[in-house]
C-alpha cells in the first residue's frame, strides 16, 4: 500500500499542500530579512525547522518570480569547477582534512 493511498483512506491532506502562496511568501519573506542571501536549500531547511513541508520546486519558483536579481546573485556566487591537467592517472592527489597521514615519511 502506498503513501497516497493511506492519506487516501484516512483522509488526510497531502502535507506540501498545506502552505498556501501568502503563507509561504509571509515566511520567506522573515526569513530572507534574518538572512538576505537565503537560497532555495536553505530556505527549505529552515521552513521544515519551523514545521513547514514545502518542495524544494515550488520555493525555487517562487524565488525566481520575487526574487530574480538574488537568484542571479546567488548564481554567480557559485563555486566554479577547477580542471586539471596531469601527466598520469593519480598524480594529483586531493587532501581536504579529513584524511590521515600514515608514517612518519608523509609529515
Amino acid at each position: 500500500m502506498t503513501m497516497y493511498n493511506i492519506r487516501v483512506r484516512l483522509n488526510l491532506k497531502d502535507p506540501l499542500l498545506e502552505v498556501n502562496d501568502e503563507k509561504l511568501e509571509l515566511l520567506r519573506r522573515d526569513l530572507v530579512r534574518r538572512n538576505p542571501t537565503s537560497g532555495a536549500v536553505t530556505l527549505r531547511g529552515s521552513f521544515l525547522s519551523e514545521g513547514y513541508l514545502v518542495s524544494l520546486e515550488r520555493i525555487k519558483e517562487k524565488l525566481r518570480i520575487l526574487d530574480p536579481l538574488g537568484v542571479t546573485m546567488r548564481r554567480r556566487e557559485r563555486i566554479r569547477r577547477r580542471s586539471y591537467y596531469v601527466k598520469q592517472v593519480r598524480d594529483l592527489v586531493h587532501i581536504d582534512g579529513n584524511h590521515k597521514l600514515h608514517g612518519k615519511k608523509n609529515c
